[in-house]
């Protein structure tokens, strides 16, 4: 689990898009006002494995809130639909803050 080490996130919050999981909060929901340094891991065509599954799940038990698992909606996407799809509700959510500002 090296590579889910806080030290190799260099201060971003890692955001998993998982389909299967039941734990998991919806991707609005996760963003909070501190999205300055954000990251997305995306899955591959057909889902996460269960070995990565459970990786996951052990590294947001020791990253203190820096993984975390997001859902993008109830639909199952293509890897390339839902990179784009993660990107435009950020956006979106950097919009709304923005808005709220002024």
């Amino acid at each position: 689990l090296n590579f889910w080490q806080y030290e190799n996130l260099k201060g971003r919050t890692l955001l998993i898009c998982r389909e299967r999981s039941t734990e998991v909060t919806s991707l609005l929901a996760t963003l909070g006002d501190d999205i300055s340094k954000v990251a997305f891991l995306i899955g591959p065509e057909g889902g996460w494995s269960a070995e990565e599954e459970a990786s996951f799940e052990a590294a947001e038990a020791t990253c203190n809130g820096k993984i975390q698992s997001v859902s993008i909606g109830s639909l199952v996407l293509r890897a390339e639909t839902a990179a784009m799809a993660s990107l435009a509700a950020y956006s979106v959510h950097i919009d709304y803050l923005k808005s709220r500002e002024k």
